[in-house]
């Protein structure tokens, strides 16, 4: 959802409305839109870091960004789904962006389907990647992938 605030007579209004409505925007209004993205990240509770496999975490950590800022976080836990359940799991409570450690082919098409824009290879502290994506300084490495997969089967 987009959020915008309007100044008229000095008073703030501040109203929200879906995307498509934006192109009945004024050009002074479309200036003032501000947009606010949850991005999660997959969460190694004990230690805060990004935890390194996709389809075994149990943790998320959701954050709130606006304006190149985080303005709140949450740890949830993986809603009681696995490997392919998570991302339409994730898109379901509004998250857009994925900050993720490796991840499989399965996982891979699984997060491209789900429309979760995904940022892998990611390593260390969780609340570290958040603020360097909130800056837009976030460098993935799509090479990251689980070399495991094709040993075994997954459910």
């Amino acid at each position: 959802m987009l959020y915008y605030k309007r100044y008229i007579d000095d008073c703030q209004y501040e109203k929200s409305f879906p995307l498509s409505l934006s192109l009945y925007l004024s050009p002074f209004e479309k200036k003032c839109i501000i947009q606010t993205m949850k991005v999660a990240v997959t969460y190694e509770k004990e230690t805060g870091n990004v935890f390194q496999h996709f389809g075994k975490t149990q943790y998320f950590k959701i954050y709130e960004i606006q304006d190149d800022k985080i303005l709140s976080s949450e740890v949830i836990d993986n809603g009681g789904n696995g490997h392919h359940a998570i991302p339409p799991y994730l898109k379901s409570l509004g998250v857009e962006t994925l900050i993720l450690g490796n991840r499989g082919q399965g996982a891979i098409e699984a997060i491209a389907a789900s429309g979760l824009k995904e940022l892998p290879g990611i390593t260390g502290c969780a609340d570290e990647a958040a603020e360097l994506f909130a800056k837009g300084q976030l460098k993935p490495n799509f090479e990251a992938k689980c070399n495991h997969h094709g040993e075994h089967h997954h459910e």
